[in-house]
């Protein structure tokens, strides 16, 4: 079985409750959703508590063979209730055929992604407000703060949604990518498609961030939240574009060493091999 969210586990697991982390649920308080109201809605609430409860009676969790967690992060938080012998870390690939990096840059940070408030979207812009004179920033996707930001920071240039060669023309054009998540992001596809490209890229020391970008090595990571922190990160990779060449040889090279496609696919197929005898 393969584990992309822990909520298939724990209902409330890891989600957000104001602007904290909720771990409510853990130690089996499944009825817990239901006295926090954690769906905004009580039946809703209810079903989700229900469900929990169902699988823990069934055991069906300890019916599974084998889970795969794609970061260590995941792998130690599914261990909170599965035991560790029953998990195994293969981490998401990408198909580096389909992403040749560029030497060059034209000068600007780019984020991609949803804009909404568990991205930290609006801990990025704040940071890009105190170097905007020298940093073009621009900013791919949509989400429901998309208004708001466009109008609160005029600074930054909004793209909107894109995709396939559009947007990987906008990822290879620019100096660095940034991934300010204030949530736990388990593997990150933005962060390999970056690397893919041959892209430094600043991320929340959060989650499994910081398995992908090697502080001082193919990146930097910062405190999640800390706009001064993130604005100075920024600011070094802007000024210094040789800095920016050396991280993105870098983390092209960790890509390929370790998120290749085609070395995942084989070693998925090992598993199910062994699984199957």
């Amino acid at each position: 079985m393969t584990l992309h969210d822990f909520k298939l586990i724990c209902p409330n697991y890891i989600a957000l409750r104001g602007d904290n982390f909720c771990l409510e649920c853990e130690g089996h308080k499944f009825w817990k959703p239901l006295v926090l109201n954690c769906q905004n809605s009580h039946f809703k609430s209810l079903l989700l508590s229900l469900e929990a409860i169902f699988h823990q009676w069934k055991r069906s969790y300890e019916q599974v063979h084998l889970f795969l967690a794609p970061s260590q992060f995941m792998a130690d938080q599914i261990s909170r209730r599965i035991p560790t012998e029953k998990i195994r870390v293969l981490h998401n690939g990408i198909d580096l055929k389909l992403y040749q990096p560029q030497d060059d840059d034209n000068g600007y940070g780019l984020y991609f992604g949803r804009l909404s408030k568990e991205k930290g979207i609006e801990t990025l812009l704040k940071a890009h407000k105190i170097n905007s004179s020298e940093i073009p920033l621009k900013i791919v996707g949509t989400g429901p703060l998309e208004a708001n930001l466009k109008n609160d920071y005029p600074d930054a240039e909004f793209l909107g949604y894109k995709t396939g060669d559009e947007l990987t023309e906008i990822i290879s054009s620019a100096a660095f990518v940034v991934v300010p998540s204030e949530w736990y992001e388990n593997c990150s596809m933005v962060v390999l498609e970056s690397m893919a490209l041959g892209k430094p890229i600043i991320g929340s020391r959060i989650g499994g961030i910081p398995e992908q970008i090697e502080d001082g090595e193919t990146g930097f990571l910062f405190e999640m939240g800390n706009i001064e922190e993130l604005a100075k990160k920024m600011n070094i990779l802007a000024n210094d574009k040789n800095l920016r060449r050396k991280f993105g040889k870098a983390a092209r090279l960790k890509v390929e060493i370790e998120y290749d496609l085609e070395k995942h696919c084989t070693e998925l197929e090992s598993i199910y091999k062994k699984l199957i005898k």
